[in-house]
């Protein structure tokens, strides 16, 4: 049994004292439809305060309360970290891989900046998996095998949440223990070549990642049912996958990774590559 090491790079973006954020409906979704981003107020809502807003404000308004939702996950649950683990799988050059990580990272800082969050970046940890013997052009089920390995393993129940009694994995669980990402070359260029680079925005997701749910599984049985006009119809037949897909650099954190906890919109948002999933 071949036993693989990896190095893990932590990266510290600036730090900020706490700001205060300003809070609005906590049930104001977004979502992608097929004429595009839709901003949908409650139901319950007599009018719609962000009618009026700029693109900016409403930016502003809905940022505040992802940050707020993070912190109060973060409390509640006793959890000391978050963010993504990321396997590195391209190796052609140093330079480009520096600058994706500062992309990445000036991305994350101006998100959380605008989400009145930048308290936040105190306990986020972009773990990185940098490894060129075991991970230089490995598919991304090889990564995912690496990944469950370790959610599983001594180190990950030790190490990562010291204050809880086990890694909270699945759908009930953080996003960083269930999600990882893999950077291969095309993915690489993406960010560094093709996309706008900061402090330019990516609004269309020019620069993307793959992002794989370590825990999908294909339906195991084919079931048969009455559908509601009475026509028999076969279920888990032709079933597509959707253990990964492409996510945008711009607005992953947090608006990704909130976008993940409880795990609804990764089947709600995929689609298969060509598409990239944004969220703003």
């Amino acid at each position: 049994m071949t036993i693989i090491h990896f190095s893990v790079h932590r990266f510290a973006l600036f730090r900020s004292s706490q700001i205060n954020t300003t809070s609005f409906c906590s049930t104001l979704v977004l979502r992608h439809s097929k004429l595009g981003r839709t901003r949908t107020c409650p139901p319950t809502s007599k009018s719609c305060p962000y009618s009026s807003a700029s693109p900016r404000s409403f930016r502003t308004m809905a940022s505040s309360n992802l940050a707020n939702q993070l912190r109060k996950h973060l409390q509640e649950e006793n959890y000391s970290k978050w963010g993504f683990v990321i396997y590195r799988c391209t190796y052609e050059s140093d330079d480009d891989w520096a600058r994706f990580m500062e992309n990445l990272n000036a991305r994350a800082q101006d998100h959380l900046e605008i989400y009145e969050g930048l308290d936040l970046l105190d306990s986020l940890e972009l773990t990185v998996r940098d490894d060129r013997e075991a991970f230089d052009g490995a598919t991304i089920q090889k990564c995912r095998d690496h990944f469950v390995d370790w959610v599983g393993s001594a180190e990950g129940r030790n190490s990562e949440q010291p204050n809880t009694p086990a890694i909270p994995t699945g759908w009930d669980g953080q996003p960083r223990y269930t999600f990882f990402i893999h950077v291969d070359k095309d993915s690489l260029e993406s960010v560094v070549r093709r996309a706008p680079q900061p402090p330019a925005d990516d609004m269309e997701g020019t620069g993307y990642v793959n992002m794989m749910d370590s825990k999908w599984v294909p339906s195991s049985d084919e079931e048969t049912e009455i559908d509601l006009d009475g026509n028999l119809v076969t279920i888990g037949e032709g079933e597509e996958e959707q253990d990964w897909q492409r996510v945008a650099i711009w607005g992953l954190i947090p608006g990704i990774y909130m976008a993940l906890l409880g795990g609804d919109l990764w089947y709600a948002e995929f689609e298969k590559p060509p598409h990239v999933w944004v969220e703003s």
